[in-house]
């Protein structure tokens, strides 16, 4: 049957846009040659780019020793399913990987050779549910590793092999256990949160450099006691679990945010105030918090600016809470405190700190109880 002209036409066109792809990636890996950054990303690719294969071939109007290595490539936001092991074989100075938001569901071994330079490792939003253990054990000089929204279990013993990894971020995953972490002298920031954890490693507490620590939004019923070993923690964000007891909080003078949120707490540690001095932030809000004892924790704090207690069982407030001047938002709705009028729990931090204050002018004994307004 004799080809058409709308075919012919349709072939040509398809052909002509093919060349056009084709040398635009050659102009772009020729500027890789000259700066070792290449930036594919959002380039609707579905499989790598036979230029890539072959990047560090010098093209006609090149000379091979123009060619620099390869140190920095994002493919990401793009449609591959894999990775072709040709890929990685000629880039052994490959610092930094972008290729999350793609549908990758396993990794090429040959990504190993860039195991002597790569340091940045980004995976986030693939379909990655198991990383084989040669991951970490061949990448030793990652420094940081964001492997969030993909399919993940389990991670492999091998992490604790990352002796500089800084960050580690696997949130909105489906990890059920954490390995033993004690070896990670390095890291800073850990992210689990949007997990499926019940517990976590005692050796957690090992990780004396640690600052950021998130696990919201996971099955967790307590915290290992060894957090309050964390002396460099900034920020504890352990929101949307199933906490009903809080064994002690990490005892570091760093520490700003304490966010124990939607959980199922009824106090805090006694030595709260003493062990993190410098809290300004703390939310307890839709927990059980039934004593005022909770609050009376906090009261030492002089660097306190948020507090937020809604949705609690409490049926007062101490009226020294008033003295707590640092405090710019105090949020009380939702507990059963008949002690003030609801015009002024519902109202600004300002309005309810004067409220307290004026409860200790009128001498009234420092508690919870007392006369409506």
């Amino acid at each position: 049957m004799p080809v058409g002209r709308k075919e012919l036409e349709r072939w040509s066109n398809a052909q002509k846009a093919r060349s056009r792809a084709s040398s635009a990636m050659s102009e772009m890996v020729r500027a890789a040659h000259a700066n070792g950054t290449l930036n594919l990303s959002n380039r609707q690719l579905a499989e790598i780019p036979e230029e890539l294969l072959r990047y560090n071939e010098a093209d006609a109007q090149e000379n091979w020793w123009e060619v620099s290595e390869l140190r920095k490539l994002d493919i990401s936001h793009n449609s591959l399913s894999s990775l072709p092991e040709a890929l990685f074989q000629p880039l052994t100075e490959l610092q930094v990987l972008h290729a999350g938001n793609n549908g990758l569901s396993s990794l090429p071994r040959s990504l190993a050779t860039c195991g002597g330079a790569l340091s940045r490792l980004n995976l986030s939003h693939n379909r990655i549910s198991c990383l084989p253990p040669w991951v970490f054990e061949d990448l030793p000089l990652l420094a940081h590793v964001s492997l969030d929204h993909n399919l993940l279990s389990s991670l492999p013993p091998s992490l604790c092999a990352l002796a500089q990894v800084d960050t580690i971020s696997v949130s909105n995953n489906a990890l059920e256990s954490f390995p033993e972490i004690e070896h990670l002298p390095a890291l800073r920031t850990l992210v689990l949160s949007s997990n499926r954890l019940s517990s976590l490693p005692d050796t957690i507490g090992a990780l004396h450099n640690l600052e950021h620590l998130e696990l919201g939004h996971n099955r967790l019923t307590t915290l290992p006691g060894t957090i309050g070993s964390l002396t460099s923690l900034v920020r504890l964000d352990a929101r949307e679990n199933s906490l009903s007891t809080l064994p002690t909080v990490p005892c570091s003078h760093a520490l700003a945010e304490l966010l124990l949120g939607f959980n199922k707490l009824r106090s805090l540690p006694p030595a709260t105030a003493e062990a993190a001095p410098q809290l300004a932030v703390v939310d307890l809000r839709d927990n059980a918090i039934e004593s005022e004892d909770a609050v009376h924790r906090i009261l030492p704090l002089r660097s306190l600016r948020a507090l937020d207690l809604r949705n609690n069982e409490l049926r007062g407030v101490p009226a020294e809470l008033g003295l707590k001047t640092t405090i710019t938002s105090l949020l009380l709705e939702g507990n059963p405190i008949k002690s003030i009028r609801r015009a002024v729990l519902t109202g600004t931090a300002r309005e309810i700190l004067d409220y307290l204050r004026g409860r200790l002018t009128d001498g009234q004994a420092p508690g919870g109880s007392g006369r409506g307004g």
